[in-house]
């Protein structure tokens, strides 16, 4: 599978490498929860506030920022038997809130954010408390269960560098 990371924020320098690492783990850790589907590639996106409030206000008709939206495109007929999908994360509020929600700082936040819009990907909801607490309890276990802490907690260094918007093109949205 293809995982490709594009950072369109100057709030933090994402570390590449261990990002699409991570990516690549929670991803094997989500084709469990359905087995059929095959990826071929996953983008993971990092915005700011006003990055993702405008994918939130463009593609779901919600005004204000979030902390994650995911898009899973499914295979157009004729083409290979996989799917592609994106995660787009909010590093500004990962910022904000990781060191606010005693989660370990930022890095652990934003590992957080991109477990859980991986679960989306995998067809996950959590339009009620229960399914939101389910997935909460299985993002966790998929976090413990990254190879060595340093691939989570060093995901994010101070400073960082901006590249153009691109919106998705076609799929199923989950925020």
């Amino acid at each position: 599978m293809k995982i490709e990371i594009v950072n369109r924020q100057k709030r933090a320098t994402p570390d590449r490498r261990r990002l699409r690492a991570l990516v690549r783990h929670l991803m094997a850790s989500a084709s469990r929860l359905d087995p059929r589907a095959r990826w071929k590639a996953v983008s993971a996106v990092l915005l700011d506030d006003a990055g993702i409030a405008a994918v939130n206000r463009d593609f779901l008709g919600r005004r204000e920022p979030t902390d994650v939206i995911s898009f899973r495109y499914e295979p157009l007929p004729g083409e290979a038997d996989r799917c592609e999908g994106e995660v787009l994360v909010n590093v500004q509020r990962a910022i904000e809130e990781g060191p606010r929600a005693g989660r370990g700082g930022a890095s652990r936040e934003l590992a957080l954010y991109v477990a859980h819009g991986c679960d989306h990907l995998a067809g996950s909801g959590d339009e009620t408390a229960a399914a939101r607490a389910r997935m909460r309890r299985r993002e966790r276990r998929w976090l413990r269960a990254a190879p060595g802490a340093a691939l989570v907690d060093g995901l994010l260094r101070a400073g960082g560098a901006h590249a153009p918007r691109r919106g998705p093109a076609r799929g199923q949205v989950r925020a």
